[in-house]
């Protein structure tokens, strides 16, 4: 999960934000090595929610549009 926006808003806060606008239950989250994507926040969240964390290649573009999307939809609801 990269969240490439001008202000470094909280990853897991931008992650229960969709849940909540969407209503969807996360059962993957790909992220990659940066420091705000991997922290113990989020890896605590990821296993009370069954949520399974993997690792990706930074700045994979097939990723990077669908983050994207998803940090579009929660800035538009917000």
């Amino acid at each position: 999960m990269s969240f490439p926006t001008k202000t470094r808003a909280s990853p897991l806060a931008l992650l229960k934000q969709f849940v909540t606008l969407t209503g969807r239950k996360i059962r993957y989250l790909r992220i990659d090595g940066a420091k705000e994507s991997q922290s113990d926040e989020i890896k605590e969240h990821c296993s009370e929610n069954d949520v399974v964390l993997q690792l990706v290649v930074a700045y994979n573009h097939t990723m990077q549009a669908r983050v994207d999307s998803a940090i579009s939809c929660v800035k538009q609801h917000c």
